[in-house]
C-alpha cells in the first residue's frame, strides 16, 4: 500500500485493533460466528472469554430467571454459562428423568421455594430437596400430614404453608417447625380448588362457587371466617396480590360471561371483571401476580393474558394463544421476562418470552397423555407434576445424548423457534 512520501505501509488486520474495540465489534456476530473467530488466534479467543462479550450474547437470548417468594434471584454463574443453558431452553436440548412415582393416578400440585420442592400426594403434602444433579432428596422430617382427604391445592409463603381438600377442609402449617398449626374442618360443601394468603389472611375457593375470607388467628372456626363471597359459578383458582389489597378470581365461565373478577379485600367489594366476549366455558384455570399491578392468567380458552389494573379492565395488555388449540393447566412465571404454561395433554409444555409472540420451545416430558397438572423451574431445571409422578428436564447437560436426551418428535420439527 502507497502513501504519500513513497513509504508503504501494511495493511491493518483485525488482530491489531484494541481489545475494547474487539470487544465493540463482536458484540455484532452470531454465536456461530464467535465460535469460528476463537479459532482463529489465542489473542481472540481470549478476547471471546470475556465476560463482557457473553453479557452481550445472553441479552439476545431468552434467559430463564430462577425466582422465590415472588421475586427474581440473581444467578451466581458466569455469562457464557447463563448463555449456553439459554441456547439449551430454546433448541430444546435436555435430559428427561422421572424423579418420583406414583402408583395410582393423582392430580398433584407442587410449589419451589428457595432449595425446597414441596409435592402433595394423596392426602400429605412431601418436602424434596434437589440434590447437585437435580434429582429429589426425600426430607421426612418435612412431611406434612393434616387432612383426611386428597390434598387439592396448597399455598406456600413466608414460612406458612395453607392447604385445601377435596373434603372441604383447610389446613395451615409452619414450615420451619413442620406442626399444623390450624385445621378448619367442612369449610366448603365442594372440594376446595384454589387457596392463598397474605400475612394473616387466607382466601379459599371451591366448586359450591364461593370464595370465603378467613382471619388464621383466631383458632374457631366461626370467628375466622370474615367474608363470603358467593360467585356464581364453580371457582378454579384465585389469587391475592403482593399487597393483600386486591383478589382476583377465576370461575368456569359457564354460568357468567365473564371467568375473570377483580374484588377490594378491604371493602369486600367487586371491582370489575376482567376481558369481555370470552367463549362460553373459557374457564380460567390458573393466575399469577407478577407485581401488585400486572396479573398472568390461562385456562382453558388456550389463550394467556397479561392484565395490567392499573389501565381499564375491558382488554388484556399482552395476549397470546396456544399453538396446538390446547387448555392450559397451570402457569408460571420467573417475573422477569418468561414463563411456562402446561397443557392439558401429552405432557406438553411451551416456554415463552413476554418479547415474542410465539412460543420460545415446546417440550414433552413422560411419554404419556397426562396433562400437566403443576411446574415448577428453575435456570436450569424443569420440574414437571403429571398424573403418575413427578418428572425433570435437566438442561444443564453438556452435550445432547441421542438416547438419553429429549428428542423432538413430528410436532416439534414443525414448530418455530425464535432467536
Amino acid at each position: 500500500m502507497e502513501v504519500d512520501g513513497g513509504r508503504t505501509m501494511s495493511p491493518m488486520l483485525l488482530t491489531d485493533l484494541p481489545d475494547d474495540l474487539l470487544v465493540f465489534l463482536v458484540e455484532y456476530c452470531d454465536l456461530q460466528s464467535l465460535g469460528r473467530l476463537s479459532r482463529v488466534s489465542k489473542r481472540l479467543h481470549g478476547v471471546l472469554r470475556s465476560e463482557c462479550v457473553w453479557i452481550a450474547v445472553k441479552r439476545r437470548l431468552t434467559v430463564v430467571g430462577r425466582y422465590s417468594n415472588r421475586h427474581t434471584i440473581t444467578l451466581m454463574l458466569p455469562a457464557k454459562e447463563q448463555a449456553r443453558i439459554a441456547l439449551n431452553w430454546r433448541r430444546g436440548i435436555c435430559r428427561d428423568s422421572r424423579l418420583v412415582h406414583h402408583r395410582e393416578r393423582q392430580l398433584p400440585w407442587m410449589q419451589l421455594e428457595g432449595d425446597l420442592l414441596y409435592i402433595s400426594y394423596t392426602n400429605t403434602i412431601s418436602c424434596y430437596q434437589p440434590k447437585s444433579n437435580g434429582h429429589l432428596r426425600k426430607v421426612l422430617a418435612k412431611t406434612l400430614v393434616g387432612h383426611q382427604d386428597d390434598v387439592c391445592r396448597f399455598t406456600l409463603r413466608d414460612g406458612i404453608l395453607v392447604s385445601g381438600a377435596r373434603d372441604g377442609s383447610i389446613s395451615l402449617f409452619s414450615t420451619e417447625t413442620n406442626e399444623r398449626l390450624l385445621h378448619y374442618s367442612k369449610c366448603h360443601v365442594g372440594d376446595v380448588q384454589s387457596v392463598d394468603l397474605h400475612s394473616d389472611i387466607v382466601v379459599s375457593g371451591s366448586r359450591d362457587a364461593t370464595v370465603k375470607v378467613w382471619r388464621m388467628t383466631q383458632p374457631k372456626q366461626s370467628e375466622a371466617l370474615l367474608h363470603t363471597i358467593t360467585v356464581g359459578d364453580r371457582v378454579w383458582s384465585l389469587a391475592l396480590n403482593p399487597c393483600g389489597k386486591q383478589l382476583s378470581v377465576g370461575n368456569a365461565g359457564i354460568n357468567l360471561s365473564e371467568p375473570l373478577h377483580v374484588w377490594d379485600i378491604d371493602r369486600m367489594c367487586l371491582l370489575g371483571a376482567l376481558g369481555e366476549n370470552y367463549k362460553h366455558g373459557a374457564g380460567v384455570l390458573d393466575m399469577q401476580y407478577e407485581t401488585k399491578d400486572v396479573l398472568l392468567s390461562c385456562g382453558y380458552d388456550t389463550y394467556i393474558r397479561l392484565w395490567d389494573l392499573r389501565c381499564p379492565y375491558t382488554k388484556s395488555a399482552i395476549c397470546w394463544e396456544e399453538p396446538y388449540d390446547s387448555s392450559l393447566y397451570c402457569i408460571q412465571t420467573d417475573y422477569k421476562n418468561t414463563f411456562l404454561t402446561g397443557s392439558s395433554r401429552h405432557g406438553m409444555i411451551h416456554l415463552w418470552d413476554k418479547r415474542k409472540p410465539m412460543p420460545v420451545q415446546m417440550y414433552y416430558t413422560g411419554r404419556t397423555a397426562s396433562p400437566v397438572y403443576s411446574l415448577a423451574f428453575n435456570h436450569s431445571r424443569l420440574y414437571t407434576a403429571l398424573d403418575q409422578g413427578i418428572n425433570m428436564l435437566d438442561f444443564s447437560i453438556q452435550l445432547p445424548d441421542k438416547d438419553n436426551c429429549h428428542k423432538r418428535n413430528k410436532k416439534q420439527l414443525f414448530s418455530r423457534v425464535f432467536v
